[in-house]
């Protein structure tokens, strides 16, 4: 799903068939760059999300009528949650605002505050935070070795889910951000026990300002120590995908003792 869909058109009275292409008439070099101004994954649930409404719509005109429809037959034919609803609105919301158009979106928006309201206890519910207590017990907890583990693998993935859990935690970075995480992204602190982690592009900062996170004591060492066993600046800290990420720290708090759906 491109976010430039057909910013030349005159017109919005157009089948939302014919809308769902890529626009190839901008320079490599443009597209591009308007491309990286969201992230992968954003791309592929949107994608996903139009592609959807694309096979509801048939030959229906892409309006506000039209979306709050389509948010209601989400809500009550296909029992979605909020969650699901809002990335489907919000994907075609990108899609007119890249075509220079206005819809207003009255009615989509009560639609959306109604469904909010209605299906507030839908979905799987939000997650549990970590205490830091909870923090501590996981750091403990990640070094014991598990069935079928070797002594040394025990070790390596020990290290690996201890820096996972500190970047979650006290960095207070989303599971993506920690999946892009580089060696030249972790510096120094100004003390031993200090490390400053630099987030360069995130869902809430697409634009690359400058965003630093501190970490300190045993959130610190745990990066230290898994930067001893050598690295590369441009190598991946973690070098696992967002969905791995979100099993390992699942088992972390699982062997801890915690229960539920922690975040």
């Amino acid at each position: 799903l491109s976010t430039t869909f057909l910013a030349e058109k005159s017109t919005m009275n157009l089948p939302l068939t014919a809308l769902l292409r890529d626009d190839r008439k901008l320079p490599a070099n443009l597209f591009h760059v308007i491309h990286a101004a969201t992230s992968a994954n954003t791309h592929r649930a949107y994608a996903h999300a139009f592609r959807q409404f694309a096979r509801w719509c048939g030959n229906r005109d892409l309006s506000d009528r039209t979306l709050a429809e389509y948010v209601s037959y989400l809500y009550h034919d296909r029992n979605l949650a909020p969650s699901s609803i809002s990335v489907a609105v919000a994907a075609i919301k990108r899609m007119v605002k890249a075509m220079g158009r206005d819809l207003g979106w009255s009615l989509t928006t009560e639609a959306v505050a109604g469904m909010r309201r209605l299906g507030k206890e839908r979905g799987r519910g939000q997650s549990q935070g970590l205490t830091y207590e909870d923090f501590v017990l996981c750091m403990n907890t990640a070094e014991q070795q598990r069935p079928h583990e070797t002594e040394h693998r025990a070790r390596r993935r020990a290290k690996q889910d201890q820096v996972i859990i500190a970047l979650l935690f006290m960095a207070r970075l989303r599971r993506s951000e920690v999946a892009a995480l580089e060696w030249r992204d972790v510096q120094d602190g100004q003390t031993n026990d200090t490390l400053l982690v630099q987030v360069r592009a995130s869902k809430t900062n697409q634009e690359g300002r400058p965003d630093y996170r501190l970490l300190k004591g045993i959130a610190a060492q745990a990066v230290h120590a898994l930067r001893w066993l050598g690295h590369e600046p441009t190598r991946k800290v973690v070098g696992l995908s967002p969905q791995q990420l979100a099993r390992r720290f699942q088992a972390c708090c699982e062997y801890a003792g915690l229960k539920g759906k922690l975040a």
